[in-house]
């Protein structure tokens, strides 16, 4: 491969694959705010089983799959993935919203399935044939693609705001440019000798130019006409009009909306659910339960009021004459476009008034450094799922609602100092086990005498004191609550078998948690997943009961579903390598090929099981919504990158070796990390946002490189074994990172965190021991010259006879 060659090849892959990672987020966004957030995880798991697929479908295509390998198909697949991309945008936005699982419902969801993951699949054959191409440079090739990713997460995180729509066919115009630099790199291959084909070989494919153009020019007039005239707009998304709608914003966390002032409010929304209102400034808010730490401590301050979102906590704590009001919100999109922009008037400056102090920040780092201790703290009702069935998110994770996170909201209060928590009234049972936990691990003896809580209009708010409530303060709770008309949660009088009283006493919540029915243990950091309410001991009786999947359960619906189609993909997946081995080529080991796909697949699967668990679980430290869903990929994808560059350094001989020197470092490195994971992520809770992101920019790196490096010395293996061997790679490394997605997120769900960083551990390990040896490459003789008229040729019985020498493995050759 000439030079010129070769960096067209490596900008066009960079370019590509840039292209496809904003396609990608702007499609998860899209979807997200159609059918629910239980969905996101499908749509990134079409990105690896689309590429993985078309490497497989590519693995017979001429010039990707076998020789001659030319980068004429790569350009053209490039562009039919380029029109493939508008499509699936076009068809996205003119989609209606799905919240059942009739016929019907189902057939659409398979139109948005299909038209997705159809530019993923020419995608997959495109980079399949563009990394055959480059065969001797895939290591430098592969890691300008995977930088060109990380800058599509940057790109992402800036453009997104101009809405899913634009954003695509911005992506299908760049994914257009790319096939024009694989064209480039076709016009300028350099063919293994000069000449015609010899009889009997394959002449190289040819570019044609006009298709490539065709396409460019296609998606450049689409967005012009978008830009010029818009024609891609959502009517509506799950459960509101967007007519009625007077602010919305796309971000990398989901479509916000302010929805047009009624009966005294605006309520704000995240991806179209009920979220938190926004009142009027010259109107004073009803009165509700999380008051109840001022029944006690009235006008005394200071209060912290975690997450703020629409201002109602403040709103309240004004009107309790609170002089020192603290408020950390972790999105700022709300705080300096929402209540600082759109609502600014309407909330009566809310956020800018003199007793608030407004700290754009994510809660748990926030408290683990307070600047004072605070009397109250008020974490408020402002789920922004509440309208969604039960279960739907239930691999969502909620970081505020696990026992370290209220423990430390504990420790950031005075001795006296109450925590207020508010949840639907369904969720008091687990609530309670949960205040009962941290207020057990914050030093209380008797948790029942520090706790009192009250219901009204479905919401239940508990209330968590670091000392003993006295005497007076039970009498003056309740007094609040009858005047009120609210319902007691703890009732002194309550009999003794009674949930709530069993579970203030210290019975286990795992084993009443099978006699119940659903899960009462409470959340931790490593399974902060609040809405996952099924039993321990009932996961199999669940997902056999279909029914009541579909009703309550559609979380974990769909983690099932995905773990049945990734695997039926998988099997597919592992036929081609399956059946290659069985009629490999001369010079290559019988089961080589096989060998080299699941290394690739296996080592692909623990890209997936340990950046799906360190992400989510990082993104608490980093605190930030904005700086987690750009910092968090963008680490980890640059990490990958630096290593899937260090592929290139050991000889193709010693490319097993050194793979296997990169999976058992990671090994040593993951199994301490996952033992120790939530010591070392609570320290750093308590450090500045810069240090908080050096020390996730130490861990993603770290771990990144080795995956990268890893991988890339996979895919070194497997093109130098045979032909088809590195497409057919690819396409098991695709379907089992999209089955190990899916599998990591029950993993996570079920036993923590750390299980799915360990069984990614374990997947890399298992990828040391199936990779095989690489093939030396073999030096073509070089032509011996025609005789001159006249020169003797020397017969062959008269040539003297050349001693052979013994090589290792076996071989042999003569001495000269």
């Amino acid at each position: 491969m000439s030079v010129s060659q070769s960096r067209a090849l490596a900008g066009g892959i960079a370019l590509y694959l840039a292209a496809f990672v904003v396609l990608s987020i702007a499609l998860v966004r899209l979807f997200s705010a159609l059918l629910g957030t239980h969905f996101e995880l499908v749509w990134i798991a079409l990105v690896p089983l689309g590429l993985g697929l078309g490497a497989w479908f590519g693995s017979a295509v001429r010039g990707i799959g076998k020789p001659p390998r030319s980068a004429a198909p790569v350009a053209h697949f490039a562009a039919l993935s380029a029109g493939a991309m508008a499509v699936s945008v076009v068809v996205g936005v003119r989609a209606r919203s799905v919240d059942t699982f009739d016929r019907a419902a189902l057939g659409q969801l398979a139109i948005f399935l299909g038209t997705s993951l159809l530019p993923f699949l020419l995608a997959g054959v495109t980079l399949a044939g563009a990394l055959g191409v480059a065969r001797r440079r895939v290591s430098d090739v592969g890691k300008s693609g995977l930088l060109g990713a990380a800058c599509g997460v940057v790109v992402a995180a800036f453009v997104l705001r101009f809405g899913p729509a634009r954003v695509g066919l911005g992506a299908a115009i760049a994914a257009s440019l790319a096939a024009a630099l694989f064209a480039v790199a076709a016009r300028r291959e350099v063919v293994e000798g000069e000449g015609e084909a010899a009889p009997g070989e394959a002449e190289a494919p040819r570019v044609h130019v006009g298709v490539v153009t065709t396409f460019v020019l296609g998606c450049s007039v689409l967005l012009a006409g978008e830009i010029g005239a818009p024609y891609l707009k959502l009517a509506a998304i799950r459960w509101i009009q967007l007519d009625r709608v007077s602010f919305q914003r796309w971000t990398n966390r989901g479509l916000l909306t302010v929805d047009k002032p009624s009966a005294g409010a605006a309520w704000l929304r995240a991806d179209g659910t009920m979220g938190t209102p926004i009142y009027d400034g010259k109107q004073a808010p009803p009165a509700s339960p999380d008051e109840l730490g001022y029944v006690l401590h009235k006008d005394q301050g200071p209060v912290l009021v975690v997450g703020s979102a629409g201002g109602r906590g403040l709103r309240t704590a004004l009107r309790q004459n609170q002089k020192e009001i603290y408020a950390v919100e972790p999105d700022p999109t709300i705080v300096h476009e929402v209540m600082r922009g759109e609502s600014r008037a309407w909330s009566g400056e809310l956020y800018d008034k003199p007793e608030v102090r407004l700290t754009v920040e994510g809660p748990r780092a926030y408290v683990k450094r307070p600047p004072v201790l605070y009397r109250s703290i008020v974490v408020g009702y402002v789920d922004a799922f509440a309208p969604s069935p039960v279960g739907a998110v239930a691999a969502t994770p909620s970081p505020l609602f696990t026992t370290q996170a209220v423990r430390d909201l504990l420790l950031a209060v005075v001795p006296e100092g109450t925590v207020t928590l508010s949840r639907p009234e369904t969720e008091a049972d687990r609530l309670v086990a949960l205040a009962t936990r941290a207020l057990r691990e914050a030093g209380a003896e008797a948790p029942a005498t520090h706790l009192f809580g009250c219901t009204k209009d479905k919401i239940t708010s508990l209330l968590l004191k670091r000392t003993p409530l006295r005497a007076e303060e039970i009498t003056n709770l309740r007094s609040h609550c009858r005047r009120h008309k609210y319902g007691e949660l703890l009732m002194a009088e309550a009999p003794r078998g009674n949930l709530r009283r069993v579970l203030v006493e210290g019975a286990d919540p795992a084993e009443l948690s099978a006699r119940q029915g659903t899960d009462l243990r409470p959340p931790t950091d490593d399974r902060p997943f609040w809405f996952s309410t099924v039993a321990p001991g009932d996961l199999k009786k669940t997902l056999l009961d279909v029914r009541g999947l579909k009703e309550n359960q559609r979380g974990l619906l769909t983690i099932a579903a995905g773990l049945v189609v990734t695997a039926l993909a998988a099997f597919v997946a592992l036929l081609g390598p399956l059946v290659a081995a069985r009629r490999t080529l001369e010079g290559a080991t019988r089961g080589s090929i096989l060998r080299a796909a699941l290394a690739l697949g296996f080592s692909a699967a623990g890209v997936s099981l340990i950046g799906g668990a360190l992400l989510p679980r990082l993104g608490v430290v980093v605190g930030r919504a904005d700086l987690v869903a750009l910092v968090l990929p963008l680490v980890f994808l640059l990490a990958l990158g630096l290593g899937f560059g260090l592929g290139h350094r050991p000889r193709d001989v010693g490319a097993r070796g050194a793979a296997q020197g990169f999976s058992l470092a990671l090994v040593f490195v993951l199994a301490p990390l996952a033992m120790g994971l939530d010591p070392a992520l609570g320290w750093a809770l308590g450090l500045t946002l810069p240090a908080r992101l050096g020390v996730v920019a130490l861990i993603l790196g770290g771990i990144g490189v080795g995956l990268g490096a890893l991988l890339a010395l996979c895919v070194r293996i497997a093109s130098s074994i045979a032909d088809r061997a590195l497409p057919l790679s690819m396409a098991v490394a695709g379907s089992f990172a999209a089955l190990a997605l899916f599998g990591g997120a029950l993993l996570a769900l079920r036993l923590g965190y750390s299980a799915a960083v360990l069984c990614g551990g374990l997947s890399v390990l298992l990828a040391a021991v199936l990779v095989p040896a690489a093939r030396r490459p073999t030096r073509l003789a070089e032509p011996r010259p025609e005789p001159l008229p006249g020169d003797r040729v020397t017969p062959i019985s008269e040539r003297p006879t050349v001693p052979e020498i013994d090589l290792p493995g076996g071989a042999s050759a003569h001495s000269s």
